[in-house]
């Protein structure tokens, strides 16, 4: 909208929403990399966290117990 008020044409509007979608798509990949190494980093410390092992989870979840 910036464009058609400094300019006063109509073809700034589209100019300008070409820049947005190109500029998301651009960022777009970046922030999914980021993402996944966020994700890995927050499972790696609840896997810290965790007293059990996925071998002991696997374990109790097999004896059916109603606590």
């Amino acid at each position: 909208l910036e464009g058609f008020l400094t300019n006063g044409d109509y073809r700034t509007i589209f100019a300008n929403a070409l820049q947005l979608v190109l500029a998301v798509a651009l960022y777009w990949p970046f922030f999914k990399v980021m993402e996944r190494a966020e994700l890995k980093l927050e499972a790696k410390k609840a896997a810290k966290k965790s007293i059990f092992s996925k071998e002991d989870e696997d374990t109790l979840a097999g004896l059916d117990l109603d606590f």
